[in-house]
């Protein structure tokens, strides 16, 4: 019999997440990861004395209701976290040859803002941000299943595991002899 129920093999968000989801669920279960930290895009390296992230420099969607913020409840963490809100204004500031460029939050505020420094391509920053949004929207759509729905389908996941774990008990004679019928076939068919 298996130490583990599940074993992931990653240690980025989507590993932690899914593991933390499923030990909350009564699995035992081990993420394993090549690196020497764990985090996957959360990890953060030093050259020449300055600290540098590998991609993640803020985290989103944790207004109320939006995906990140039902997770941290559901992981019981979201009010213990220390976070402050971003300018809306201004969550990011690109800086290139001496002039600023600042993200707003939003598709209007991103437009209207970005709009300021290059106010001749007003339309194609109109359809770039259309663009995004259809994909976001698309990828949102795939994934992103509003609560409770996605804590809904996570539960039934859960149980077809829990359940799959039970039967499979049962099964595992049985399966063994078929395995053996079938590699004794294969066994055969080789000679």
């Amino acid at each position: 019999m298996s130490k583990y129920d599940i074993i992931i093999i990653g240690s980025g968000l989507g590993g932690l997440e899914c593991g933390a989801i499923l030990s909350k669920e009564g699995f035992n279960v081990c993420v394993v990861e090549k690196n020497a930290q764990f985090g996957g895009c959360f990890q953060t390296y030093q050259r020449k004395g300055h600290l540098l992230d590998t991609g993640i420099h803020y985290v989103g969607s944790l207004d109320e209701g939006q995906v990140m913020n039902q997770y941290f409840r559901y992981f019981g963490i979201m009010d213990k976290l220390k976070i402050k809100r971003l300018d809306d204004a201004a969550f990011d500031t690109i800086y290139y040859k001496g002039k600023t460029y600042d993200y707003a939050m939003g598709y209007p505020q991103f437009i209207e803002t970005i709009c300021r420094s290059f106010p001749h391509e007003k339309e194609n920053l109109k359809c770039y941000a259309e663009q995004l949004q259809a994909v976001g929207n698309l990828i949102l759509s795939l994934i992103h299943i509003s609560e409770p729905t996605r804590l809904g389908m996570i539960s039934y996941a859960v149980f077809c595991l829990k359940k799959k774990k039970k039967t499979a008990k049962k099964k595992k004679k049985i399966t063994i002899n078929k395995k053996k019928k079938q590699n004794r076939k294969i066994a055969s068919q080789c000679r």
